[in-house]
């Protein structure tokens, strides 16, 4: 016997962000010299007058800042760019992007559009802070010039106040350099997706100032700031304002299909379809001969000239999806999951090759008009590696439409099957929201064809893996008239799509929660440390087959789920009664997972996600007035690589896992016995309103000395006031057949 998932709703108190900022000090690792400022002063003279002279007037100075190292949005300039008043120098923020190939070793390069009189207060504030730093610390500003406090008079005389004056030599402190942006000069031989940094210029003002908007071939707007351009229109606008140009990449998705091959034409039975729920396909073309018609919903979304083209046999790899989707397990005996059938709705949108921007508007159009569909299928990816500072424009749009919709998309980790060299994933297999699936081997190695992350430098995709066969273990599949046998992540993926419907639709769970769930059923206990390589490739792990291996537990653990939102800076509950040992300690180790669905900017870079939310979940204490949380990882890090590597800030997908290891012992408890969970948040930008945003949380307890304590758990949340719900698997089926079952009223 096994022991049920629980879902807790705990007590959740609000909490403000006590948290005040003092002065900036500088790093203990930064100097700022007279020949630094004198360095930065004359960039900004430069770029000033560049600006004043350019043909095209954009209403100000775009600039990008190379600061020294990876940097927190705190530790960026803060004084030297806050004007007017009312600003911030993070208002001014229109993009960010990483100067190396890893974020240990990344510097941040953040590009800000500056009005000229803000451009005007930096130049200012620096020759102020030249003459400063010359006359009062000998040419060269050090740390503790601003830990051991000069006289007051010492800053008199330079009309800046003496707050102000110390600020702008911190901002000056972190930066390595200030120049003009420039887009890479590189050929563009096809239409191309291009972004412009945001600026007073209407990019439309500017098309028409090029003479472009006569043209046949003139740019098109698809979005903010986003427009298709022609590779002879690109050429125009990166020689006229090359520094406008944010980022360029080819419209044309080269699609990444599976690998296959026939072995029998036999023809499986399969009965009629009932209420089983229903799964989302995007794909290419489907075989309406297929022996599991009756389970197919089809619609052709291709134009005719797109059909006139339609290549032999694009039908196959459509149909092997939805043979996954609908029957795998017959298909595949040893990769029976335990979820049953799915009905599929099949939405064919290409042949192989197709532009981004109509697949993407294909997909939005789809996803609108079929807003019962909760899961969605996409195992089409791009054979051309993803940037490592901008997300994708098709990523981009699929994590929109996930937020909006309330929707979640299972994405191939797209293949690599040309020269056998480890290659990045491609589009849209960098959608941050999305469940991204790469493939193992029978052995939980990776596949010979498997294509690696990180997305954006450092976020973790794929999320996770699952059985896509190999050249020598296919995956039996069938393609309208036979079996064949293939292998690819295509293949991976729809297995995962059946687990999350079968979390949402047939469980009753949220997304949120559904998703940590498989993510943390992915993660062993006695997990062996993994290289960075292995992790890129392999996400958090491999999925177990059984449905009931990700819904249950072993005897001694306790596994639940909590599904909240948060709209304040913290939410909080500091009485979690794990159960405990008489001496006051705990013979649990935890493992926890955390997921949510934040809004994104695609045209800030790097700074992808707009919302970080954070997890403690330990012991409390009591430290003089303040109640904190042990999570075992106290330390503040003062380095924003390693917080974004190690603890993954900014990442939507948190994961706090501890391994269990022979010789393990109990650890002592706080004063007062209990557990706590806080949830904290923060905005990218100070300005944005903190709204409400949905979050999942899977917390799994495990007892070192083999105890099965969870009925004790139950009674202790039931005693303090907690609603606890036990989800069995079979009960969640029989209330999901009656739910499902169509009621005839008598006249």
């Amino acid at each position: 016997m096994k022991n049920n998932l629980l879902n807790i709703k705990f007590a959740f108190e609000p909490e403000k962000n006590k948290n005040r900022p003092g002065p900036k000090t500088m790093a203990a690792s930064r100097s700022c010299s007279c020949e630094h400022l004198e360095k930065l002063l004359n960039s900004l003279v430069k770029i000033r007058t560049f600006y004043r002279n350019s043909k095209i007037d954009i209403g100000g100075c775009l600039i990008d800042v190379h600061y020294f190292k990876t940097i927190s949005k705190s530790g960026r300039i803060e004084q030297l760019f806050k004007y007017p008043e009312k600003y911030t120098s993070n208002d001014h923020i229109v993009g960010a992007r990483y100067d190396g190939d890893t974020i240990e070793k990344s510097k941040h390069v953040i590009t800000y559009f500056l009005p000229y009189k803000t451009i005007e207060h930096a130049i200012d504030c620096i020759s102020k802070a030249y003459h400063f730093v010359r006359d009062k610390l000998d040419g060269d500003a050090q740390p503790n010039n601003f830990n051991i406090p000069l006289n007051n008079d010492a800053y008199e005389g330079y009309g800046i106040c003496k707050t102000a004056l110390r600020a702008v030599v911190v901002d000056c402190s972190v930066v390595e350099r200030i120049d003009i942006p420039s887009a890479s000069p590189e050929t563009i031989e096809k239409d191309s997706i291009v972004n412009f940094y945001r600026t007073d210029l209407d990019i439309s003002e500017l098309i028409d100032k090029l003479l472009l908007s006569g043209r046949p071939d003139s740019p098109q707007k698809v979005g903010e700031q986003t427009y298709l351009v022609s590779k002879d229109t690109y050429r125009i606008i990166h020689d006229s304002v090359p520094f406008l140009i944010c980022m360029a990449v080819s419209d044309i998705s080269e699609i990444s299909l599976n690998q296959n091959e026939i072995i029998s034409p036999d023809t499986p039975e399969i009965p009629k379809p009932g209420n089983e729920p229903t799964i989302g396909v995007i794909d290419t073309v489907y075989d309406e001969r297929a022996y599991f018609k009756d389970w197919v919903e089809y619609h052709d979304e291709r134009d005719e000239y797109e059909k006139m083209l339609e290549k032999p046999d694009i039908n196959r790899h459509g149909t092997e999806i939805d043979s996954i989707l609908i029957d795998g397990p017959a298909l595949n005996p040893d990769l029976d999951d335990g979820c049953g059938r799915f009905r599929v709705r099949h939405f064919a949108v290409c042949s192989d090759t197709i532009p981004v921007i109509k697949l993407m508007k294909r997909i939005e159009k789809i996803v609108s008009s079929n807003q019962d569909i909760k899961v969605w299928n996409l195992s089409l990816g791009n054979s051309s590696e993803v940037s490592l500072n901008f997300m994708s424009y098709d990523g981009a749009i699929l994590d929109q439409l996930q937020s909006k919709y309330d929707i979640i998309f299972v994405i191939s980790g797209t293949n690599s099957f040309d020269d056998g060299s480890i290659k990045k994933v491609g589009s849209p297999a960098d959608s941050l929201n999305s469940l991204v699936v790469n493939s193992v081997r029978k052995d939980k190695s990776p596949c010979s064809y498997s294509r690696t992350g990180p997305v954006l430098s450092f976020f973790r995709k794929p999320d996770v893996s699952y059985y896509g066969g190999d050249k020598d273990e296919k995956i039996t599949c069938y393609m309208g008239t036979a079996k064949d046998e293939c292998y690819g992540t295509s293949i991976a993926a729809p297995w995962m799509s059946r687990k999350l419907c079968y979390l949402i639709e047939i469980m009753g769970l949220q997304k949120e929660v559904a998703k940590a769930l498989l993510i943390n059923s992915a993660i062993p206990w006695n997990k062996r440390e993994r290289t960075k390589e292995e992790a890129n490739l392999e996400g958090y792990g491999v999925v177990p087959i059984r449905i009931e291996d990700v819904l249950e537990c072993g005897q001694s653990e306790i596994l639940f789920t909590v599904y909240g939102s948060i709209e304040s800076y913290a939410s909080a509950c500091y009485a979690i009664p794990v159960p405990r040992e008489k001496n006051n300690k705990t013979a649990y180790r935890v493992k926890a997972v955390l997921c949510y669905f934040p809004k994104c900017d695609r045209l800030q870079g790097v700074d992808y996600t707009q919302r970080d939310l954070s997890l403690a979940f330990g012991p409390v204490i009591i430290d003089g007035n303040k109640t904190k949380i042990m999570t075992g990882n106290e330390s503040e890090f003062s380095d924003e690589a390693k917080d974004r590597a190690e603890r993954r800030k900014w990442d939507n997908t948190k994961v706090a896992a501890e391994s269990i290891k022979d010789k393990i012992r109990p650890r002592k408890l706080g004063e007062t016995g209990q557990y706590g969970l806080k949830i904290t948040s923060i905005e990218r930008s100070a300005r944005a309103t903190m709204e409400r945003i949905n979050f999942g949380l899977v917390i799994n307890l495990k007892n070192i000395n083999g105890e099965n304590r969870i009925e004790e758990f139950k009674r202790d949340c039931l005693i303090r006031g907690y609603i606890v719900n036990e989800i069995s698997i079979g009960n969640q089926i029989e209330i999901y057949n009656e739910a499902s079952q169509d009621i005839r009223w008598d006249e």
